[in-house]
């Protein structure tokens, strides 16, 4: 017995001592075992267990942020619907005053006017003795009680001839300035062109392109007549001799031209067939 008491003394003599055991307990470190439990040792921090990841559940505040959203949204698209129908509705109120349609145009007779440098133009043509009336200052008030002779202008056939207003001189007129784009001159061509199928024996039509104008070309002009199958004559304005001398700056225009060379009406916009006849019975009775 004393025999084995000594050799477990020896034993226990010989075994490590666990010095870093105290150290860890005094400065709060866990044991082994501690670690096994999932209680991290000194220096390392503690590790959650694992858990299952959760979803953010709907909350009433969520719910009413969302539906404040969509309120918006619906709004937002309401608003410019409407904005956009106004703006359809003002656009259409604009092209009714500033594009004259049919039968707002009128006839104007004997009238006076300026040509584009805003001068008025002389009742002679070049070369003719200038019979304008004047008042006794010389400011031409007194042009609209004589009558006014149409400036004479030059333009371009459908064969590439150039030709004058004074080149029909001795047979009544119908000028007309149009262009392809504007959407009153080709609302009243049809009346022209009926027109021109009923007096174009006696009555000479112009139909003078404002070529250059906004674009217009030739061939958008010809373009135009052909697949309307119009017949009247058609003449090209390439050089803006015509745009100058009556100082055309919105279309369509009409002036009705007696035999002897005279104004004798106008219309400012697109004439109905009634208009466009009452102005041909102004010059070729």
């Amino acid at each position: 017995m004393e025999e084995k008491n000594a050799r477990e003394k020896l034993d226990e003599a010989k075994a490590p001592l666990d010095v870093e055991g105290p150290r860890r307990a005094a400065a709060g470190g866990g044991s082994p075992d501690a670690e096994g439990a999932g209680v991290a040792p000194h220096g390392k921090a503690p590790v959650a267990p694992d858990e299952p990841s959760r979803q953010p559940e709907s909350t009433p505040d969520a719910e009413g942020l969302k539906a404040a959203r969509d309120r918006t949204s619906h709004r937002t698209l309401v608003i410019c619907a409407v904005a956009f129908a106004v703006l359809l509705v003002g656009a259409g109120a604009a092209y009714s005053v500033l594009a004259p349609a049919a039968e707002k145009a009128d006839l104007v007779a004997e009238p006076a006017y300026k040509d584009a440098a805003g001068k008025a133009p002389s009742s002679s043509l070049p070369g003719e003795e200038d019979t304008t009336g004047r008042d006794a200052q010389g400011s031409g008030k007194g042009a609209a009680s004589q009558p006014v002779t149409a400036p004479d202008f030059t333009a371009v056939d459908t064969e590439g001839r150039e030709v004058t207003l004074a080149d029909f001189r001795g047979k009544p007129v119908v000028l007309n300035f149009w262009a392809s784009w504007c959407g009153p001159c080709q609302s009243e061509m049809p009346a022209f062109q009926a027109a021109f199928q009923r007096y174009g024996d006696d009555v000479q039509f112009l139909m003078v392109n404002m070529t250059g104008m906004n674009g217009e070309t030739l061939e958008t002009a010809t373009r135009l007549i052909t697949s309307e199958h119009y017949t009247f004559p058609v003449f090209f304005d390439q050089n803006s001799s015509a745009a100058r001398a009556y100082g055309v700056n919105s279309i369509p225009q009409t002036w009705f031209i007696a035999a002897d060379g005279t104004v004798t009406a106008r219309a400012m916009g697109a004439l109905s067939e009634a208009k466009l006849e009452q102005g041909i019975e102004l010059i070729a009775s």
